[in-house]
């Protein structure tokens, strides 16, 4: 999907640059992503079924476009890469991949865009004919500038609306998905890319792991608390603090493969859908990553695990409390292991039950990965 394949090759150019993607689109020969920047500078991705890309950089308009209205961006990119060429800011100009390869067009450009968003004034200024003359082309078509529009799609349901308002009151009643249906094939018109998430690489890994390990000292560190508070003495257990840890190591690596079998089931049990299993240095995983899901469906699958098996290793730990140490401190291993493990779980059901509570959420879930899309505001 169009918004994966820029993520994965913006995603560090965005976060430095403040972008976001404000807008995208599918259709069958053509798919579309508006990313904004900061102070109203705006970066237009296409690509069609021929593979042919298309980047385009600027201010941004809505036009008419067939029945619908449509945002598009004027000026090519190449426009400003030729100036920053000519100003002695480019190494290079871009080969002729550059329209055929979406990964190639892609580096090129998240490499040139800080160059061009600082001399951004004056790259317009360069290129100001050939702008206005692509205005006077585009203007018997132009509706509106969306340029500073705070939320572009919605100024585009409005342009809709005013045009067929016929329309609008068979899209408010069609608006929430039905009880029945937990997923679409693809994503519908108008969703936008709200969240991105990735476990294995990046901030959120970092931020994942650091919580889980935190979590696992802490529970562990808890389990000494009871011997300490009721005076029992803890030798025979430190004496034997290796045969501990090689009890649990079979039932821990285990517990990892039932708690992906348990994601997987929820998920095969709501979508009847292909799921995708793996491992990486940083997560074991389960995913769905061919579908969209819905909210709910997703809020099930992604605690599944956490209730399940927490619901079975707190009161066995504390079971095991009462027989015997070794087995004791192996159980709170274990249970330390669970919790930790379910930190990305747990922040995925925090942002479907808190942040993102609208029914209408679809979750692309590859495993590794969560690409969270909600529609355009009413």
């Amino acid at each position: 999907m169009i918004e994966e394949i820029f993520t994965s090759a913006m995603k560090d150019t965005l976060l430095s640059l403040g972008g976001k993607t404000v807008l995208s689109r599918q259709q069958n020969f053509l798919s579309e992503l508006i990313c904004r920047f900061p102070e109203g500078r705006h970066l237009l991705f296409s690509y069609d079924q021929r593979g042919a890309v298309y980047l385009f950089f600027g201010k941004l308009y809505a036009i008419r476009d067939s029945d619908k209205p449509r945002a598009i961006v004027l000026e090519p990119i190449t426009w400003y890469f030729d100036v920053l060429y000519r100003m002695g800011k480019l190494d290079a100009m871009p080969t002729e991949a550059f329209g055929s390869n979406t990964d190639y067009a892609l580096s090129f450009t998240a490499k040139a865009l800080p160059l061009i968003l600082t001399h951004y004034d004056a790259l317009r200024e360069s290129i100001s004919g050939a702008i206005a003359s692509r205005e006077r082309e585009y203007a018997p078509y132009i509706l509106a500038d969306l340029t500073h529009a705070p939320d572009p799609v919605a100024a585009l349901q409005r342009l809709q609306d005013e045009a067929h308002p016929e329309n609008k009151k068979q899209a408010q009643s069609t608006a929430n998905p039905k009880e029945h249906v937990t997923f679409e094939r693809g994503l519908p018109d108008g969703y936008r890319l709200v969240k991105h998430i990735d476990a294995t690489k990046g901030k959120d890994a970092i931020v994942f792991n650091v919580v889980a390990l935190l979590i696992y000292v802490l529970i562990y560190a808890l389990a000494f608390l009871p011997f300490l508070v009721s005076g029992k003495d803890v030798g025979n257990f430190l004496s034997s603090f290796v045969t501990s840890f090689a009890i649990a190591l079979i039932p821990t690596l285990l517990y990892v493969v039932l708690h992906e079998l348990t994601h997987g089931f929820v998920y095969k049990r709501d979508t009847g859908e292909k799921l995708t299993f793996g491992l990486t240095l940083t997560c074991a995983f389960c995913g769905v990553p061919h579908i969209y899901t819905y909210r709910r469906p997703v809020r099930r699958a992604v605690i599944a695990p956490f209730a399940l098996f927490t619901a079975i290793l707190l009161p066995l730990t504390v079971l095991f409390y009462f027989i015997d140490p070794t087995l004791y401190f192996a159980s709170a291993f274990l249970f330390a292991t669970h919790f930790g493990g379910c930190a990305g779980d747990l922040y995925v059901f925090f942002l479907t039950s808190f942040r993102y509570k609208d029914d209408r959420l679809l979750v692309k879930d590859t495993g590794p990965e969560q690409f969270f899309y909600l529609p355009a505001a009413d």
